[in-house]
């Protein structure tokens, strides 16, 4: 329950991150299935009041309810940036290099998936510095997310596939481009 909760609110603060923002307030509504009872519950916000504490933020509210089956998590995160600040998908530039905080590929084999550290800190420093133009979390994957960045800023990229970073040397080119969960930022210089 713990990794579950963590989780659900990682996923979100690295889509503030992406932006290069700063989180600010959350709200969970769960829907708590048969199979599941209070203490469950509680470790579930347990994993997810870690982070809370760890990013200064608030969980200030949400719903509880009672499911026939299947429990069912969600979240809404609010944050904020300067305006002329703001990283969005459509920045990139013809000429721009594209870059990439980590390492890619096999998410769910090694774990990364469930205790991934939100780029926040790293997402920041790009927006403060005015270096990257567009910038994207790798949650779907490295190929399908740099596609989305690119449609977005009306730029092709050309890829030299050797250079991608892989989570570790059993990583086969195919997980580091295909594989998804793993929460890195992609960004434009």
């Amino acid at each position: 329950p713990q990794q579950v909760g963590r989780k659900l609110l990682a996923r979100n603060l690295s889509d503030i991150a992406a932006m290069g923002g700063t989180p600010l307030y959350c709200l969970s509504s769960v829907a708590l299935g048969s199979r599941h009872d209070m203490a469950w519950l509680d470790r579930f916000f347990d994993g997810m009041l870690e982070l809370v504490r760890r990013w200064d933020m608030h969980l200030i509210g949400g719903d509880l309810a009672r499911s026939a089956e299947k429990t069912v998590a969600s979240l809404t995160i609010v944050g904020r940036v300067d305006e002329s600040r703001v990283l969005r998908r459509s920045g990139a530039a013809d000429g721009d290099g594209f870059w990439a905080t980590g390492v890619f590929g096999r998410s769910f084999p090694t774990g990364h998936h469930l205790d991934f550290e939100p780029r926040l800190e790293e997402a920041r420093w790009l927006s403060g510095q005015g270096l990257a133009g567009a910038m994207i979390d790798v949650s779907d994957g490295l190929l399908i997310d740099a596609g989305r960045l690119c449609r977005a800023s009306g730029v092709a990229l050309c890829l030299d596939v050797q250079a991608v970073p892989r989570r570790s040397k059993d990583t086969s080119l195919e997980e580091a481009l295909s594989d998804g969960e793993d929460y890195e930022l992609l960004f434009s210089v």
